[in-house]
């Protein structure tokens, strides 16, 4: 469960990598843009003066004296900042500021063990940094001289245009600052987006929620122009077996999800004797229709002989393949008012024919749900190879559900992005409820790049599983 939420979080910030960089490049440009340009620079200037003592005591006492030094020094920290030296200096330098103003600028430090203390004035402008510590040595050796009797306070170092320096802003700090926490931020907003979000995206995902084996991946056509799928108006049919002929930059990874999804089902076909497959889905416009015209479209391409038969109530669409004919299709063959011959449709795709759904009734639907279908069957499996069945979607119809019983197998298309876990959970659950043989699952519109591993390995897995599932239901 944590490696497969790691795998989860690490995907999804994998799969916004570039807007990662983006988002931390603005950060980081940003912050270097204010440095270096908007926020006002400050700087330093450092004045030391010294603590004498008394050159004619003796050793014992030195220790003493350098003590009571550093008390002394305490003393005249509070005398520095005091108006008294303040308006002194701002008078003799003609500074636009209040003494509490400028004592905002001043640090003074007492080195311990020490009768050295420094002065460090930080002010925007350098030189009069330099400038304000060197005059606030200056007036405070004056007043200490006329407040306490003394001459013991001398200046060590001056400031000067060497010692100053800048403070601030640190570019270098600021721009690590912006680096860390852009990406720290991004990557925890992508995170939460990814846990806040209840749709499926990837083949673990599918496996959690729903126990199935994914089939095959089907990618999104590049650059950012997509193929739209099978609409209502399918003119453009003739161009279907382009697919295979001609692949392009646009249709390359659509093309290799195809071939992989055929390769997988092939051995299954074979070894299980599937030779009619329902696809269906959770909600409508998830590319079931799509995936089962051009996996019909390979099929055939690949010698065998291939039967598209809609019974999409809902969205009736394969009739598009076969132009021309006569309006009789599936409803009418069920109701005895066409004959077989009749309603099947030869299309531009050499080895596959359409059996359209025809003048639908709510008579004729209920005969498919009541299982009349199975009574054309035998004679479709005479005639074709496979026989691929589109079907409403689980939430919509309870078609599926009807023609799953009936079936040799069934293909569940998941749309990346789109299904919540517990809607597509749902939907199989009830495929399982009518005893269905669900092949295994179908990712449409999978952005992210697919691993491919042993298909036939996890189908056997998930039989046993359900094999498993159904002694225990059996004993209880």
């Amino acid at each position: 469960m944590l490696g497969y939420l790691w795998k989860k979080y690490y995907n999804a910030v994998k799969k916004r990598l570039g807007l990662l960089v983006l988002i931390v490049g603005f950060a980081v440009g940003t912050s270097t843009y204010l440095s270096m340009f908007v926020v006002t620079p400050t700087y330093k200037a450092t004045t030391a003066l010294l603590v004498n003592t008394d050159p004619t005591i003796s050793a014992e006492y030195l220790l003493n004296e350098v003590l009571t030094n550093q008390k002394v020094i305490k003393t005249y920290n509070e005398i520095i900042k005091s108006h008294l030296v303040l308006q002194e200096v701002i008078d003799k330098l003609h500074l636009q500021m209040s003494p509490d103003e400028l004592g905002t600028k001043i640090k003074i430090v007492n080195n311990t063990d020490s009768s050295i203390f420094t002065i460090t004035v930080t002010y925007p402008d350098r030189e009069a940094a330099i400038v304000i510590a060197n005059e606030l040595a200056r007036v405070f050796t004056l007043k200490i001289g006329q407040l306490m009797q003394v001459d013991n306070v001398v200046v060590v170092d001056r400031a000067t245009m060497q010692t100053s320096s800048k403070t601030a802003p640190n570019v270098t700090m600021n721009v690590a600052i912006a680096l860390i926490l852009s990406t720290m931020a991004a990557i925890g907003a992508f995170g939460v987006r990814e846990y806040l979000d209840p749709t499926m995206k990837s083949r673990e995902e599918i496996k959690f929620e729903t126990g199935l084996a994914t089939i095959g991946e089907i990618g999104t056509w590049s650059p950012k122009r997509r193929w739209w799928g099978l609409k209502q108006d399918v003119a453009a049919a003739s161009e279907l077996p382009q697919l295979k002929l001609n692949p392009t930059k646009r249709n390359r990874r659509v093309l290799d999800g195809y071939q992989h999804l055929y390769r997988n089902l092939l051995p299954v076909l074979t070894m299980e004797d599937v030779r009619t497959i329902v696809i269906t889905s959770t909600h409508d416009k998830e590319g079931k229709t799509t995936i089962l015209t051009h996996l019909g479209i390979l099929m055939a391409q690949h010698g065998h002989s291939v039967l598209l038969l809609d019974a999409n109530a809902e969205q009736p669409v394969l009739h598009g393949l076969a132009p021309g004919g006569g309006e009789a299709g599936l409803c009418d063959l069920l109701l005895g008012a066409a004959e077989l011959d009749e309603t099947i449709r030869q299309s531009v795709i050499a080895g596959l024919d359409v059996l359209p759904l025809g003048r639908a009734s709510l008579q004729a639907l209920r005969s498919v749900a009541e299982g009349r279908l199975t009574d054309v069957m035998p004679v479709l499996r005479d005639r074709y190879d496979i026989i691929l069945i589109d079907s409403g979607s689980m939430n919509s119809s309870l078609l599926p559900n009807a023609l799953a019983r009936h079936a040799d197998g069934v293909l569940f298309v998941i749309k990346s992005g789109k299904v919540a876990r517990e809607a597509a959970a749902t939907a199989v659950a009830g495929l399982r409820q009518v005893s269905a043989k669900i092949l295994g699952a179908v990712l449409n519109k999978n952005e992210a790049n697919s691993k491919r591993p042993p298909f036939l390995l996890e189908r056997v897995l998930q039989k046993d599983i359900e094999m498993h599932q159904g002694e225990n239901s059996v004993s209880n």
